[in-house]
């Protein structure tokens, strides 16, 4: 079980960089949540793959509050590990623990936010140690104590911790684990660092720690640990990381996508975006930095735009087409008529006789509106494509002859919709994964060694907006969850960003995993073929908007160094097969 503890310093400005981190632990704690009670939904809201388990330091009150926030912790357990949690203790804001069930047993996992260490707290500090001493002799199995302690290994309270850690038969993992010059704290004020997030846990149950060193706008730097434990899954419940709504840019008003581009570009100002660009750079580290950059970019767009995704709400019924036209008038009618005779009591015969008129021409033409539904939709069709408006031509086929694409229960004889899912994933990884021929490696490099090699390739601003204006709109969304609306409309905001992110990776030679990812939808070859058979269907794959981005700078630059052979005409400019 991998598990990160951060004390975030105000969830609502920081979540951006906790989304880069979404489905990659198992389990996450926070620290320094700045909500009140009522916002604690907020949370769940932006981790909808997790179970969320919160306490908060701030006042019950909604009034306003002065003095800056403080405090709140919260715990999110990844929602198939939903069913493992036993017990939850709320009761103190600074000691959030849940109790687990694993397949080694229950398992305590205390997320703690003590005080500062000062002299004022020393007996604070002290009690609040006593306090997690209590719950962990109570509870009587393994235990993990992660968070912010306040503590350095250094420091007086440190020996008492220690003492605590003995007394229980604990460790100190991180202390045992990492090197003596590692630190989890950056003074904003003087720069000084200090060593006070920690892990306590139950002897050998750490596998490994690491200290992922951020450049978020917290002081605290994350503690992740990788635990000997694993949690028991809810049965028969397969977890697909979430995917969310398409957002249905065609309908977005020209004023909401003015907001979104404005939202983009105050999120972007928040951050730093220099990276080294310097040619034939081989720096892991600045790998990593390109990495964590592209995460960013990726959870800003998400973000900024999730106002714009489409309301859960259902219309109750759906109109009739040709309703307005031919229908609305006579139901009125009726309506009147109807609430005239309610009125009267039900008693009067003349009303009731008209209420019934009404009501059998409203049934009339609503019968002959239904009935002339496939002509009527036939004239649209006709009267669109006759005068070229080839928009509300396709809009007319894509609404009301659409044919959902015929889907089968079993694959290959591999049943339930989480096996087909893993069967298609390994079919198509060994399919795409083969090992490539290498009989003309040497004629490509000599190729690429005649033609001559442009080292100094630059992008410039004004080419990744070209770019970007020229990619197709209403595409799907890639791996990434973005479409290339999510670029287009936030142009202004992103250019400046992406030209320094595609430099860095042409100087590096690297290309972060986010960004090539693809998803693969197999599509049935011919709709009369046995849909059970794998050999039937062909794989469609979607690209990151970000990679086509990418290819499309390239080929612009290296366009001119490309040949083909005469006897190609696929996929060719102004040659046709």
């Amino acid at each position: 079980m991998k598990i990160i503890s951060w004390n975030i310093q105000n969830f609502k400005t920081n979540n951006l960089w906790l989304q880069q981190f979404n489905l990659q632990y198992d389990m996450i704690l926070l620290q320094e949540t700045w909500l009140f009670n009522y916002e604690s939904n907020l949370i769940e809201n932006s981790f909808r793959d997790y179970k969320c388990v919160s306490a908060s330091s701030m006042p019950n009150y909604r009034n306003g509050v002065k003095g800056r926030p403080y405090g709140g912790t919260a715990i999110l357990v990844k929602k198939q590990f939903e069913n493992s949690i036993k017990e939850v203790d709320s009761s103190d804001p600074r000691l959030l623990s849940i109790l687990l069930d694993t397949k080694k047993g229950k398992l305590l996992v205390i997320n703690v936010y003590l005080p500062c260490n000062s002299f004022q707290n020393d007996d604070l500090i002290t009690e609040y140690f006593g306090a997690i001493e209590s719950r962990i002799s109570k509870s009587d199995c393994m235990v993990i104590v992660m968070g912010d302690f306040n503590v350095s290994p250094l420091s007086k309270k440190f020996s008492e911790l220690q003492q605590l850690c003995c007394d229980l038969e604990l460790e100190v993992a991180d202390v045992n684990q990492l090197d003596e010059n590692s630190f989890t704290f950056v003074s904003k004020s003087n720069g000084a660092v200090s060593w006070i997030d920690h892990c306590v846990a139950s002897k050998n149950l750490i596998n490994s720690v690491e200290i992922p060193h951020l450049c978020s706008p917290s002081d605290h730097v994350p503690l992740v640990v990788d635990a000997d434990v694993e949690c028991i899954q809810t049965a028969n419940n397969h977890v697909a990381p979430r995917s969310l709504p398409k957002i249905k840019w065609k309908s977005v008003s020209l004023t909401r996508k003015l907001e979104y581009c404005y939202r983009v570009q105050q999120q972007v100002r928040r951050f730093n975006w220099n990276i080294c660009d310097h040619k034939n750079c081989s720096s892991m580290n600045h790998q990593a930095i390109i990495t964590e950059k592209i995460k960013l970019l990726f959870s800003i767009l998400q973000v900024s735009s999730s106002f714009l995704l489409p309301s859960n709400k259902k219309r109750p019924y759906k109109q009739e087409h040709g309703w307005n036209d031919h229908v609305s008038v006579h139901y009125a009618e009726y309506r009147c008529a109807f609430q005239k005779w309610s009125d009267g009591g039900k008693l009067c015969a003349n009303l009731y006789s008209n209420m019934c008129l009404k009501r059998n021409r409203f049934k009339s033409a609503l019968r002959l509106c239904r009935k002339q539904k496939k002509m009527r939709l036939h004239e649209e069709l006709v009267t669109s494509y006759e005068g070229k408006d080839f928009f509300k031509f396709w809009d007319h086929v894509k609404k009301h002859d659409h044919v959902e694409n015929p889907t089968s229960d079993m694959i290959d004889g591999v049943k339930g919709s989480a096996d087909i899912s893993e069967y298609w994933a390994g079919f198509y990884s060994e399919f795409f994964n083969k090992p490539q021929s290498k009989m003309y490696e040497n004629d490509v490099n000599e190729y690429i060694s005649n033609t001559g090699q442009n080292d100094n390739i630059i992008i410039l601003e004004a080419d990744v907006n070209n770019v970007i204006h020229a990619l197709k709109s209403g595409k799907a969304k890639g791996a990434e969850g973005l479409q290339s609306e999510h670029y287009l409309f936030a142009c202004d905001a992103i250019v400046p960003v992406i030209t320094k992110l595609i430099h860095s990776m042409i100087s590096h030679g690297f290309v972060p995993n986010e960004v090539m990812t693809v998803l693969i939808s197999p599509i049935l070859k011919k709709k009369n073929a046995d849909i059970s058979k794998s050999s039937n269907y062909r794989p469609i794959a979607i690209a990151t908007t970000f990679s086509k981005i990418f290819e499309l700078l390239l080929l612009a630059k290296c366009e001119n160094m490309l040949r083909t052979t005469d006897n190609q005409f696929g996929f060719k400019k102004k040659v046709g097969t």
